[in-house]
């Protein structure tokens, strides 16, 4: 069983953590727009971005002292761990759109993205009617998963969705940049990129691979379940703008 969870060291761990990210992508996005490289991925990430800076102050304000009932999910954070981590997937598939002209592969790229967008809005969709109207306190935003429809194993179907798609998403990032540098010739710059692209894709799967442990794994979590799942999916999001929005990015020469 893991044992009582520091509140202040969590939140300070992780506002360091939302700093370091939010301060780096905000640069990148200054230094391109500085030199008027901005392109769509560019603008997309400054949804993430901001989405982020408020997903930190939630963390603050939602986990207050011991002895406050606290709700399994709040819908607030929720929204913008999806925006987050989403739009992150969409930057970076349109990213890789850039290096390429208008042709077959620059069409298969587009379509990637679409597909991103629509797994996005269909995951925080199921999120919400996958659950009753009253297992919702609207007056916070917290939501008793216990009240939502079951899958498999008796989790939460909502759940179940999303990571689903979160899997396949990672898989397609994965794999993508690996048949690019297969069965087309780049240049060095963009073969570079296309690597980066597949490091960073690895480690941002890893992220998630360390959620789906915490959330459906089965481990005994302690008293403050709640916090450390939460802490876990703040960890996911900073680790995901800081490795798909700064550190392949910084390799465009456009």
């Amino acid at each position: 069983m893991f044992p009582a969870q520091s509140r202040v060291a969590w939140k300070v761990c992780l506002g360091a953590l939302h700093t370091f990210a939010v301060g780096s992508t905000g640069l990148r996005l200054w230094d391109r727009f500085h030199n008027r490289k901005l392109w769509w991925d560019d603008y997309i990430t400054l949804l993430p971005m901001l989405c982020d800076a408020f997903y930190a102050v939630l963390f603050y304000l939602r986990f207050k002292p011991p002895g406050e009932s606290i709700g399994v999910r709040n819908l607030s954070s929720s929204f913008l761990y999806y925006t987050i981590i989403w739009c992150g997937r969409i930057s970076l598939s349109l990213s890789m759109t850039r290096i390429f002209a208008p042709g077959r592969v620059r069409n298969w790229l587009f379509a990637l993205t679409t597909s991103f967008v629509a797994a996005y809005i269909i995951s925080f969709i199921f999120s919400l009617v996958t659950c009753s109207f009253a297992a919702i306190d609207w007056t916070r935003l917290d939501v008793d998963t216990s009240m939502c429809a079951k899958g498999p194993g008796g989790f939460y179907l909502g759940g179940i969705i999303a990571t689903t798609f979160d899997f396949l998403a990672d898989v397609a990032l994965v794999i993508c940049p690996l048949v690019l540098l297969w069965k087309v010739h780049l240049p060095e710059i963009e073969r570079r990129m296309v690597l980066a692209a597949f490091s960073a894709s690895i480690l941002t799967a890893f992220t998630e691979i360390v959620y789906c442990v915490f959330w459906y794994g089965g481990l005994d979590l302690g008293p403050d379940r709640h916090m450390l799942i939460a802490g876990v999916c703040h960890i996911q999001a900073s680790a995901f703008i800081f490795l798909l929005l700064h550190l392949y990015q910084r390799y465009q020469p456009y």
